[in-house]
């Protein structure tokens, strides 16, 4: 409820309405705040603030008192009656009047609507019963706020979110997806940004407005049509998005791993993924060494310290195993991600490599979970070997490069490496491509954030031998030419690569659309304008 924004257009339409059929305004105002409108907050300021707001538009008129609760609305709902605590959390700290079951949570409504918060924290005695109540959807609180939301509703009423949009794709809100599809018609899905609310920061996530119908029809929701509109600026723009604007229905969703709600894809974009493998099918994901200490260990390429120690060119199996001496070279290069960099870097980052360090960050990793400063060895037989690396963190597109033998990669600057039969550049033409990056924005991460199993979860389809030899000639040119000089031109020979690679997916009247795509995708407003 917050401090009452909803609630007042909520009156101001409904008086509008009663005002069109006749209904003197006092009267709609009662009927409406007394008998149609409730509103639920477990912040009594908000409450406050939200009454003074309601009293305000109802000057004039007799003195109403409004149904607003200083109210838990994810305990309770007309599905969960009853006592939901045990004992010995209500002897911890249970507030009757915000905890226990209210008049609000025995109703049906015919419409629920929020903007739940995100990331907030949770109460230590109710995190146990969170977790009982909502066992996939409560690491997020926006997650529980669906959950809830859909409960609360009658047969055929609605619910409108506004939410951050890494729902629609996250793993982790895989639970959620399957929860709504099994309950509701998903109404419309509309994108937009952050800016239309102060204060408001994703970060890494842009914004959904979620309208979902209950339904608890399942041959009705599979033939629902969908409204989605792809990221729609302006406000003004909302009810009518125009060219923004798709129409799907609601079982194409279920044809993808996962059921990511995706909006705004082309359909051949859509049929390609559908019929494609997945690179888990050619190639593993890997994660590296979480120091938890980098500026103990890892030094930029290019301090003066790095040309003193030396930087080790072979490094024997006994010497990746225990360190090398420090009478050699012993800094190696390490794979830390750094941000957007397509097919090539030479090394920017070193780790200390020799016995002493070595000892070191064993030691810290036999520290007990949780202790401050303990190192994570992931995959250490991976250490040293050819692969390819990006970073878990960019601007939006997916760059990887290659990793060469010899170095050693880390939780950030995460690790690809092909399995037998599947060329290691080939892969790394088509993970580059403008393709790839719009199957990962579009319908397998959303954020700007990807981990190892997003990559893993791409659509792959492996070439002919003239299409990979043709890729991998164009590859080998621009790794070739970034060693040479890392401000290269190689756009032409990306172009080529792209094309390639859009005729091996069979993607022809979406090319524009997707290179447009990758041009513009992690810029801010006014450079993506500018493209």
């Amino acid at each position: 409820m917050g401090s009452g924004h909803f609630l007042e257009g909520i009156v101001e339409r409904l008086v509008e309405l009663y005002r069109e059929q006749g209904i003197d305004e006092q009267r709609a105002y009662r009927e409406i705040v007394e008998r149609q409108l409730y509103g639920g907050d477990i912040d009594s300021f908000a409450l406050s603030l939200a009454a003074i707001r309601l009293f305000l538009l109802g000057e004039g008129a007799p003195s109403v008192r409004p149904r607003l609760y200083v109210h838990d609305m994810l305990l309770h709902s007309p599905e969960r009656a009853g006592k939901l605590f045990t004992e010995a959390e209500r002897i911890v700290g249970v507030d009757p009047e915000v905890d226990e079951e209210g008049e609000i949570d025995l109703i049906e409504f015919d419409a629920v609507v929020g903007n739940p918060p995100y990331g907030a924290r949770k109460p230590d005695y109710k995190k146990k019963l969170y977790e009982r109540l909502y066992p996939e959807s409560n690491r997020d609180t926006y997650a529980m706020f669906f959950q809830s939301g859909i409960e609360r509703l009658r047969e055929g009423g609605r619910l409108c979110l506004i939410t951050n949009d890494s729902f629609r794709t996250l793993t982790t809100h895989a639970a959620l997806r399957r929860h709504i599809l099994d309950r509701c018609k998903i109404v419309e899905i509309l994108l937009t940004d952050t800016k239309h609310f102060e204060g408001v920061s994703f970060q890494f996530a842009g914004m959904a407005i979620t309208t979902l119908e209950k339904c608890s029809d399942e041959a009705a929701r599979q033939a629902n049509t969908m409204r989605l509109a792809d990221y729609i600026r302006e406000p003004k723009d909302f009810r009518e998005p125009g060219e923004k604007l798709s129409e799907l229905r609601q079982e194409e969703y279920e044809a993808l791993p996962e059921t990511p709600f995706f909006v705004g894809v082309p359909r051949e974009v859509f049929e390609s993924a559908k019929t494609s493998e997945r690179v888990r099918d050619v190639a593993r994901g890997r994660q590296g060494l979480a120091t938890a200490d980098d500026s103990h260990f890892l030094l930029p390429a290019h301090d003066p310290r790095v040309a003193a120690a030396g930087m080790a060119t072979s490094v024997n199996g006994q010497e990746q195993r225990v360190g090398i001496p420090i009478s050699k070279p012993y800094l190696v290069p390490f794979a830390k991600g750094e941000g957007f960099g397509e097919y090539w870097r030479d090394p920017g980052i070193v780790i200390d490599w020799s016995e002493e360090a070595v000892r070191e960050l064993e030691r810290r990793a036999a520290l007990p979970a949780g202790t401050p400063r303990k190192t994570y060895f992931r995959n250490r037989e991976l250490f040293f070997k050819p692969g390819l690396t990006y970073s878990v963190v960019s601007g939006g597109r997916v760059s990887v490069r290659l990793m060469p033998a010899g170095w050693i990669f880390g939780h950030k600057g995460s690790a690809i490496f092909a399995e037998k039969g599947t060329d290691e550049r080939f892969l790394l033409g088509y993970l580059n491509s403008a393709l790839a990056t719009y199957f990962m924005k579009k319908l397998v991460n959303t954020t700007a954030t990807a981990d190892v199993g997003y990559v893993e979860k791409l659509p792959y389809r492996a070439a002919s031998r003239d299409v990979e030899a043709a890729v991998v000639e164009r590859v080998s040119q621009i790794v070739e030419a970034l060693k040479s000089d890392p401000a290269a031109e190689i756009q032409p020979l990306r172009d080529e690569i792209d094309d390639l690679i859009f005729d091996l997916f069979e993607i022809r009247s979406s090319r524009d659309e997707i290179r447009r795509f990758y041009r513009t995708v992690g810029l801010v407003e006014g450079q993506a304008a500018s493209e």
